[in-house]
């Protein structure tokens, strides 16, 4: 079995040129011929594919892209995943292109398939985008000032320049967007303790700035003023973002750093 017949110079480069523009930083592929009768892929949905029977199985693992496929017909076994959660169009690349080579569907051809990929995702792209049109608000600007983290999330660090009288429309980002750049809260004051919020991105490839990861903030009072925050991604496997917040607790910088300073003088003395 060659996977040559599937990955030619020209689709290794329309697959890296996929792979950059959905800022997928890497996949991993593997494809297997089973070799007992035994039959192990009960576990997978069945469909069709110009009438070969496949089946197959999505996994989406942290964001990420996950596909196991098997095509009974050759007895032939496809493994694909990407640390990207746009790695989805990926994976269909690479999928469809191995069931042109190995069954007897009808053959569209490399540049079809990659204009059928970009126009569904500018589609769906679309459709997300639209529910995050820019908000603006009738109320003073009310700062709150001070550094603020929740394990797992970006850090918010919060001053009277974040504060705006207008939340901008948001894009779709990639998974874990501060490992692309440098981001930056904006803020908007709804009134009652409320906030209208979503981070800025700047690339450190380019330069060029975008706004997503929309969200909601709330001000709690109490001990360190912590802030509840609805809508940001990551919260957990099953986890409604929208109706369990992330709670974003005051840090001090001087007090993280002063009692290894302390530490470090004891050592020497």
């Amino acid at each position: 079995m060659d996977l040559n017949k599937v990955f030619t110079p020209e689709f290794e480069e329309r697959l890296k040129s996929l792979m950059e523009a959905r800022q997928v930083p890497g996949c991993s592929i593997a494809l297997v011929r089973r070799n007992s009768n035994a039959n192990t892929w009960e576990q997978l949905n069945r469909t069709y594919y110009d009438g070969t029977s496949i089946q197959e199985h999505w996994r989406s693992l942290c964001r990420c892209r996950a596909l196991t496929l098997w095509i009974a017909d050759v007895q032939l076994g496809l493994s694909v995943m990407t640390n990207g959660a746009a790695g989805e169009d990926v994976v269909n690349l690479i999928k469809m292109m191995v069931l042109e080579e190995y069954t007897e569907g009808k053959k569209v051809g490399l540049d079809d398939w990659v204009r059928r990929i970009e126009l569904e995702r500018a589609a769906k792209t679309a459709r997300i985008c639209s529910d995050y049109p820019a908000i603006s608000s009738t109320y003073p600007e009310r700062s709150i000032s001070g550094t603020f983290v929740c394990p797992g999330f970006p850090v918010l660090k919060l001053d009277e320049t974040n504060f705006k009288e207008v939340r901008p429309s948001c894009v779709t980002w990639p998974f874990r967007p501060q490992l692309y750049g440098k981001l930056r809260p904006i803020v908007c004051h709804m009134g009652n303790g409320r906030y209208e919020g979503c981070f800025e991105l700047a690339k450190a490839v380019d330069g060029r700035n975008s706004f997503g990861l929309p969200f909601h903030l709330q001000v709690e009072e109490g001990e360190n003023d912590p802030l509840k925050v609805f809508g940001l991604p990551g919260a957990g496997c099953g986890v409604d973002g929208e109706e369990c917040p992330a709670i974003f607790v005051r840090v001090w910088i001087d007090s993280i750093y002063r009692p290894a300073v302390c530490y470090t003088t004891l050592l020497v003395l």
